[in-house]
This record gives C-alpha cells, structure tokens and sequence, in this order.
C-alpha cells in the first residue's frame, strides 16, 4: 500500500475552515516530514491513525478542531492497481461516516451512527 495523499478540514491542530491537502510523490524516495515545534508534524502521523484505522481513541473527543463543528480525513491510497479513497466525516466531535472509494466506485459501508462502538 502507498498512500498518495491525505486531505483534511478542521481536524486536531488544523483549523480556520480550510482544507489542507499533502501529496506524496510516487518516486521511490523517502518522505521527511520537519519544522518547529508545534507545527503539527506528529499531527500529520495521527492523521494517518485516525483516518485508515481510526486508532487514537484517546483523541475522539478532540478530533474536531474547537472553533467548527464539522471535520473531515481524507486519505488516498494504491494497492497494485487499485486506488482507494477513505473518508472520514466528523460532525459533533464524534466520527460520522466512514465512506470507501475503489476505483472511483463507491463501497457499502454506511454511516457510524455511535462512534463508541467502534
């Protein structure tokens, strides 16, 4: 699997109502990911935990960013030759929807309606 982008809105340190797009080239090269302090670096690895394998529970309440009500993780990835988009929508700070991509055809997995039961 190779992720070639994460897309996000409103999301942990990342807020203001925009959305923040990180493409990963697809050379064969090693990505490095730096700046100051409290830039949000370890952010973009917990975007990637939240966004595939919604692994940060700790973070559910404080997923969405304290100045909007709605969120989402974007992350798209190739398997051999298939792509595949993941979306994560968040409304309330709990997660709302999950919606897969394959191939640019949509896969049934429907909405999330308690996140705790995840």
């Amino acid at each position: 699997m190779r992720i070639s982008q994460i897309k996000f809105k409103n999301v942990l340190s990342f807020g203001g109502n925009i959305e923040n797009v990180i493409e990963f080239l697809d050379d064969g090269g090693m990505i490095q990911i730096s700046g100051e302090n409290g830039l949000g670096k370890s952010n973009v690895v917990r975007l990637l935990e939240i966004g595939l394998y919604y692994n940060y529970p700790s973070l559910v309440s404080n997923i969405i960013n304290d100045q909007c009500k709605e969120g989402f993780i974007e992350i798209s990835v190739r398997t051999g030759l298939d792509n595949y988009i993941v979306h994560n929508l968040f409304k309330s700070k709990k997660l709302h929807t999950i919606s897969v991509t394959k191939n640019g055809i949509v896969q049934d997995w429907g909405n999330i309606t308690k996140a705790s039961s995840l």
